[in-house]
């Protein structure tokens, strides 16, 4: 197995805050839902939408830190 990659490292991930932001609240998210029982196909349908939204959210972070990365590599 290959070494990771250097974005991957701990310290990147501790560097950029709106990504881990964005993360956290994902996990808060599935960690409030694990909690709770009896939902209403409602309340399943709305917190699933907010996973969703909050996945597009770190996609999107993802892949402008990714472009700015390429740029900065890019003679």
């Amino acid at each position: 197995m290959s070494d990771p990659s250097p974005k991957l490292k701990a310290e990147d991930r501790r560097a950029r805050p709106g990504f881990r932001a964005l993360i956290d609240e994902m996990m808060q998210q599935i960690r409030a839902a694990s909690r709770q029982e009896g939902w209403t196909q409602e309340e399943r349908d709305r917190a699933e939408a907010d996973l969703e939204r909050i996945m597009a959210s770190v996609r999107r972070q993802a892949m402008d830190e990714r472009d700015e990365e390429e740029g900065k590599n890019t003679p």
